[in-house]
């Protein structure tokens, strides 16, 4: 994913040294860019290598989200990616990252690896998490940042329907799921936390922080 990564240097050569703090700044509150590190910066629309499906499929509880009332349109996904490699290098868990056009595989939290995979002829975003105590923050983790995305980028026009796995790889509504408290996704000893900090009434940064 190399070629997604742009320098201080380089950004500087492209907007010709002017105002380039402001259009980093416009770049990171619409999600299109996140700090990768000292110098350089990660822009996932320049993400071109494609993964391939393995034949034993993709490890972990799988919880996703359908697009198809409506549409999946290009850039949530990517968006989706500036947010969770924000959050992981907030968490300090930037390790055995890989990071696809179509794929990532991240640290959300340090030793909690979570796999997210676009579908677009599903109109669908497919999320894996391989840590079973982890299922049910990632899946209100990444519905948050969905609802940021629609809210701030989007123009809350996005809709979409939540299904989780249960025992059987069956998948099933989230609303059943909720009614049948079905594990790992609902634990009857934790309510799942709220999504106060998703309806972009707070910036990017207050967001970041109240999901770390």
């Amino acid at each position: 994913f190399e070629t997604a990564l742009a320098s201080r240097d380089f950004l500087e050569y492209v907007w010709k040294g002017e105002q380039v703090e402001f259009f980093i700044d416009l770049m990171k509150r619409t999600m299109l860019l996140s700090e990768w590190d000292r110098d350089s910066y990660l822009i996932p629309s320049l993400l071109r290598d494609r993964y391939v499906l393995p034949e034993t499929g993709i490890p972990g509880h799988r919880c996703v989200y359908y697009f198809s009332s409506g549409f999946l349109p290009n850039g949530v996904f990517q968006r989706l990616l500036c947010l969770c490699v924000e959050l992981s290098s907030r968490n300090g868990g930037n390790t055995n990252l890989k990071l696809y056009e179509n794929f990532a595989s991240i640290e959300l939290e340090k030793g909690s690896l979570v796999h997210l995979l676009e579908n677009k002829e599903a109109q669908a975003i497919s999320v894996f998490t391989e840590k079973t105590h982890a299922a049910q923050r990632v899946m209100s983790v990444i519905q948050s940042m969905l609802l940021k995305v629609n809210h701030d980028v989007m123009g809350a026009g996005l809709a979409w329907e939540t299904y989780v796995e249960n025992n059987t790889r069956e998948l099933v509504s989230l609303s059943e799921a909720k009614r049948q408290k079905l594990a790992p996704w609902f634990d009857s000893n934790r309510q799942l936390e709220t999504e106060k900090t998703s309806t972009g009434k707070v910036d990017l940064e207050t967001f970041l922080e109240s999901l770390s």
